[in-house]
């Protein structure tokens, strides 16, 4: 329907009929894929209680407050895979919604659809609903920093800057990605209000401080949670393949470019810079604050990160960029309000929702890798097989999360060349040893796994290797997605000491 030709009132019906579509959209499959190790964390820490919870998140690398909500919303609606991943598919519609209806004050009644129907074809959006982590409600955050930081500069109410410190402090309290992108909107906010000379600056330095004061009791946390990135983190070096990740995963099928992709990243890509030109060289818009926040939110994020990355620890990955992904659609959108062929403008826009829609869908069929099946397979062909050892925190959570099938023990390899990242310290279930003979007797039989290709801890686990015979290797695929992950299983006997 062209949006340009919509009577008055009927904005919302339209709205509608995008909005309930999306439900199915993000619901498909949502249970296809086994738990994978940051979801079993998610799902371990919101079974402990509250107290619990903000105790061992201090020595994890996020902020507490998507834990804390969703351990309320766990108590309601009970823990199950389906409910921890619901709560995300929440998040991405409660994104929509705020897109609309606050939206419609930023960009018009008409031009908040154009950025709802982008949102809703946004690939990363679809991919990480499935996600029992904090990404969809950090999007949430910090669309709603953007949107009443534009707000508020426009229009001075109290009632814009009220919402503003609320999705402010909602972004810092989510994930570290938000509290960046938080303080750069504020940033731009304070400068346009000085630069203009708005009294209402003040008012808004307040707010800052307020936030400030209520973020106090986890800033401490913060501080040591840094001091422990920089001793140890999992994200790579940044290299100029992962910088170009960053603008590149918006648009995956979960971890893979298709070829439907191409068609998102050149319309994004290739909309902004018109936008740009047109507002910044012709002066012919009058969304230049809308523009500036949008670009200032999105790549000052990314070149703070990658400044931190380079001069202390690696924190820059494509994954985090969820957290600002929404601003990636803001220039779009401008385009197509300011297009007047709507020739054009319909069929990008087409275009750009078939291509969208697509590579979501294939997204919801992705998998992490057979856990589930290896535990059946475990169970059906090594029956005397009742220890399991974990040499990586990949397969810990995941196969756990499968433990009834079989009843087994599980034991994690800690010692002074392990490289662990997630608080093993969450599952209740997980025996922590420092060698095998603290949990085996000589000629016992246990197993390992680890995933195909992707060996971590490899010295620990050859290690392992060495002080056992091999009883069997078996190859367990994953029969539910054509990525076909696959998990290699390990029978040893353990020699003891010889």
């Amino acid at each position: 329907m062209n949006f340009s030709r919509v009577r008055p009132g009927k904005e919302t019906t339209i709205f509608l009929l995008i909005f309930f579509p999306a439900i199915p959209l993000y619901l498909l499959n949502i249970n296809l894929s086994d738990i994978w190790i940051d979801e079993s964390f998610t799902k371990a820490l919101i079974g402990h209680n509250f107290s619990e919870i903000l105790s061992i998140m201090k020595n994890d690398f996020h902020p507490p407050l998507y834990f804390i909500a969703l351990k309320v919303f766990a108590t309601v609606f009970g823990i199950s895979k389906f409910t921890i991943r619901f709560f995300s598919v929440l998040g991405v519609l409660s994104t929509l919604l705020l897109s609309y209806t606050a939206g419609q004050r930023v960009f018009g009644k008409k031009g908040s659809l154009y950025f709802t129907l982008l949102l809703l074809s946004l690939p990363m959006l679809a991919s990480y609903s499935h996600d029992a982590r904090m990404y969809t409600w950090a999007a949430f955050s910090v669309t709603g920093v953007f949107l009443y930081s534009v707000l508020f500069t426009q229009t001075g109410r109290i009632k814009d800057l009220v919402f503003l410190g609320f999705f402010t402090l909602l972004s810092i309290y989510t994930h570290y990605y938000c509290l960046i992108a938080s303080f750069w909107a504020n940033v731009i906010v304070f400068a346009i209000l000085i630069i203009r000379k708005k009294k209402y600056w003040r008012i808004h330095l307040f707010m800052g401080l307020a936030v400030f004061v209520l973020y106090l009791p986890w800033l401490f946390n913060l501080l040591s949670q840094t001091h422990v990135a920089q001793k140890d983190f999992w994200v790579p070096e940044p290299s100029v393949q992962l910088i170009l990740s960053c603008f590149t995963a918006p648009f995956y099928r979960k971890f893979f470019m298709e070829l439907f992709s191409y068609p998102l990243v050149i319309i994004v890509y290739g909309s902004t810079l018109i936008v740009i030109y047109q507002s910044f060289m012709h002066q012919q818009s009058n969304n230049h604050v809308i523009l500036l926040f949008s670009l200032f939110i999105f790549y000052m994020t990314i070149i703070t990160m990658l400044i931190i990355s380079l001069i202390s620890q690696p924190i820059l990955f494509s994954r985090y960029i969820m957290s600002v992904v929404t601003m990636l659609m803001v220039p779009p959108a401008l385009f197509f309000i300011q297009q007047k062929n709507n020739w054009i403008k319909w069929s990008l826009l087409t275009l750009f929702f078939i291509c969208g829609v697509y590579t979501s869908v294939k997204a919801s069929f992705f998998s992490y890798g057979p856990y589930r099946q290896s535990m059946e397979y475990l169970s059906k062909a090594h029956p005397e097989v009742q220890k399991i050892l974990h040499v990586t925190e990949i397969t810990s959570g995941s196969l756990m999360e499968h433990n009834t099938i079989g009843n087994w023990q599980h034991y994690f390899l800690k010692n002074e060349k392990t490289l662990y990242y997630t608080n093993m310290k969450v599952f209740k279930e997980l025996h922590q040893t420092g060698s095998l003979d603290e949990f085996l007797i000589p000629d016992e039989e246990f197993c390992v796994f680890n995933l195909q290709d992707f060996y971590l801890n490899k010295e620990n686990f050859d290690q392992v290797l060495s002080e056992c015979q091999t009883v069997a290797v078996d190859t367990i695929t994953d029969n539910k997605s054509k990525d076909r992950f696959q998990l290699l299983l390990y029978v040893l006997k353990f020699r003891g000491n010889e």
